[in-house]
């Protein structure tokens, strides 16, 4: 855990036994995934949004020289 929260996203929890302990640790698993899911996400619509900018300012551009 202390890996995840210094930012390492590829730990994996394993254990060998079927306690709590390694029901916890499926959960962490889970919600690592769940976070590197997020953040690509949040990654793909910021790339949107940025292309879709670019694509206004085209559209700014284009009349402009046009009529001069």
């Amino acid at each position: 855990m202390r890996q995840a929260e210094e930012g390492n996203l590829e730990v994996v929890f394993t254990s060998d036994y079927k306690d709590e302990i390694s029901t916890l640790g499926e959960r962490f698993n889970y919600m690592i995934d769940a976070i590197k899911n997020l953040i690509n996400l949040v990654h793909m619509e910021q790339k949107s949004k940025r292309e879709a900018e670019l694509e206004i300012f085209r559209q700014q551009i284009k009349p402009h020289f046009l009529y001069n």
